[in-house]
């Protein structure tokens, strides 16, 4: 039974519950979801502001995909003291951002989310591994942000164009001791579409981003951090010239792959997910993918925005990988001279040892930790969950596809083709692809 049948029931039931609270809370002065008058009352106040809500039933309309508050069924559990609850405990982790709150994923207290042991990202081990949610409106949310200031430890940041190796960079850092790696944190995509969609502006946007990060690089008392790394997902990568701007000390590294084989790659997340499933056929997908577009914040690239959101359900499939591949490289393009270091997939596979000596001279970890960190080449880093390592039968990009893609590179105004050759692809890079000291 195609899964998205699960999303829309408890979309049901979220619905009818709404409506029993509203005669609930005119009878009995109480709700499912907020709890008691009084208690929403206290709420208002800074320090009964955050909100936790108890995970009785979760559903989603596309196995391994991201998710957010409307994936899970909860009810009220308390009130609580947001700088007391959150930033002392570890389980307790940013998960995604509404028009009106941030909302936290809180596991159980011995399981850390961010292990890439468990899951590859951490939008997944959240979904599975969440037992409450805590709501913290965004004033709340930026006094936090201000509570714990900027992050003391060194922080790298990567945009990377996905199936590129991106995952196994993350897993690297993840061996080094005193260090947290976050690979594809969704809460910086929920940042995204509340941009695209306007539900907030520029300036709201900064503030968002500043205490979204210094949220995710929360370090609970008695504990020692050194290193953070977040790789973050390619509809992510827009904020890139907007962290740049807010937090001048991270470093930002771009990770890509030549275009064939990139696309030859993605092209099993098709065959993961299909075109006949209710998640395509209802046009959530369309929905989905508009409000999350990769598409750069300057002028030339926010009218390209405008002008193609009105059209996306006519784009085919392989125009909308394109377009995912190219919105990353655009943003790279547009601000590469914020960027630090490029990570290959070529120079990766070629000299592994040689691209990991350059990310820990940046971000100033010893070398002596080299070997361990090395171990993580000797498994897949995404657990085969898009399918096994190699190229499937019937997935190669074939040539009726290539002018459709060439044509979306000249739309997105990016120095690429589908067939250019790996050396002029590296020839790209040549400024950056060796650290600058």
């Amino acid at each position: 039974m195609d899964e998205a049948i699960y999303y829309w029931f408890l979309q049901l039931i979220k619905w009818g519950q709404r409506l029993v609270d509203v005669l609930w809370d005119l009878l009995f002065a109480f709700t499912f979801l907020g709890g008691t008058r009084e208690e929403r009352e206290k709420a208002r106040f800074y320090e009964n502001s955050a909100q936790v809500v108890d995970v009785k039933w979760k559903a989603h309309y596309m196995d391994m995909g991201p998710s957010d508050p409307s994936n899970f069924l909860y009810v009220h559990k308390e009130y609580v003291h947001p700088e007391r609850y959150i930033l002392s405990r570890k389980h307790v982790t940013l998960f995604f951002l509404t028009n009106k709150h941030a909302v936290f994923c809180e596991s159980d207290p011995d399981v850390d989310v961010s292990d890439l042991s468990r899951f590859p990202f951490l939008f997944i081990s959240q979904y599975y591994q969440c037992r409450r949610l805590v709501f913290v409106p965004h004033a709340s949310f930026y006094r936090l942000g201000e509570e714990i200031g900027d992050p003391k430890a060194k922080v790298g940041v990567i945009n990377m164009t996905s199936r590129c190796g991106s995952t196994l960079l993350s897993q690297l850092i993840a061996k080094v001791p005193h260090s947290r790696s976050f690979s594809e944190p969704w809460v910086v995509t929920s940042l995204n579409s509340l941009y695209n969609t306007r539900t907030i502006d520029y300036e709201e946007l900064k503030a968002l981003c500043r205490a979204t990060f210094r949220l995710l690089c929360k370090v609970e008392p008695g504990q020692e951090v050194r290193t953070f790394v977040l790789k973050l997902t390619p509809t992510s990568s827009p904020l890139f010239s907007v962290i740049s701007e807010v937090f001048p000390s991270f470093v930002l590294f771009f990770n890509t792959r030549a275009p064939k084989p990139s696309f030859t790659s993605m092209l099993k997340l098709k065959q993961k997910f299909g075109s006949t499933s209710l998640y395509i056929i209802t046009g959530t997908f369309w929905h989905y993918y508009v409000d999350r577009m990769a598409m750069p914040y300057t002028k030339k690239y926010r009218e390209l925005y405008a002008r193609i959101s009105r059209y996306i359900p006519s784009q085919s499939l392989i125009e909308i990988t394109a377009q995912m591949y190219t919105g990353p490289f655009a943003e790279y393009w547009e601000h590469r001279s914020s960027y630090k270091h490029v990570f290959l997939y070529e120079n990766l596979c070629e000299s592994p040892k040689k691209e990991v000596e350059t990310m820990f001279d940046l971000l100033d970890i010893p070398k002596e930790h080299i070997p361990k960190a090395m171990e993580a080449l000797e498994k897949d880093s995404q657990q085969q969950i898009f399918g096994a390592r190699g190229v499937a039968k019937g997935l190669e990009v074939t040539d009726d596809m290539v002018p459709e893609i060439d044509r979306l590179f000249v739309k997105m105004q990016v120095p690429l083709s589908i067939n250019m050759t790996k050396d002029k692809f590296k020839a790209l890079f040549s400024h950056v692809t060796k650290p600058f000291f």
